[in-house]
């Protein structure tokens, strides 16, 4: 759990620090352009950020993007994400702070475009919704001892697939 929210937090501050460079408004690839070509092929005339937005266009681009691609929102997804990996870390609601942090890097990825297009981001995100799954949503303290097993299960099924990704590659 550590570990999985310590990852989580050094890929949001990553992000935190080269939005703008990347996906800014004058960065490589601007995201409100982005934006734009993803409502269009939703059959939107223009991209209009809000909440309509976002059911509408949800199921075929998994962003919170859809809210604003604002700057100063791509750095609040980052900064939610970061605390939210700062706790999960410490062992606070692992199972909703896994599944927050998937959905909070999923909106990350997307927004992130070409440049989150890497195995890595996808062994992240396949982690954190694994770990939402398997973890407890309602625990303050330490796991109890018989989450061992899981534990095992878990981290073997991570080695298989790093090196089954691997080999693919």
């Amino acid at each position: 759990m550590a570990g999985l929210g310590l990852s989580f937090f050094f890929a949001f501050l990553s992000f935190f620090r080269e939005a703008e460079m990347l996906v800014g408004p004058s960065g490589i690839l601007p995201l409100e352009d982005f934006m734009q070509r993803l409502a269009r092929n939703g059959g939107d005339r223009d991209f209009v950020p809000g909440w309509t937005a976002l059911f509408k266009h949800f199921q075929n681009w998994p962003t919170l993007t859809w809210l604003s691609a604002e700057l100063v929102f791509l750095r609040s997804l980052a900064l939610a994400g970061m605390l939210a990996a700062g706790l999960l870390a410490f062992g606070v609601l692992p199972g909703v702070l896994s599944l927050s942090c998937w959905l909070l890097y999923l909106s990350v990825t997307v927004a992130g475009q070409r440049f989150f297009y890497f195995q890595w981001d996808n062994l992240l995100l396949e982690t954190g919704l694994l770990a939402a799954c398997l973890l407890p949503f309602s625990r303050w303290r330490a796991l109890p001892a018989h989450f061992n097993g899981v534990a095992k299960t878990f981290w073997g099924f991570l080695l298989f697939k790093v090196i089954l990704s691997s080999a693919m590659a």
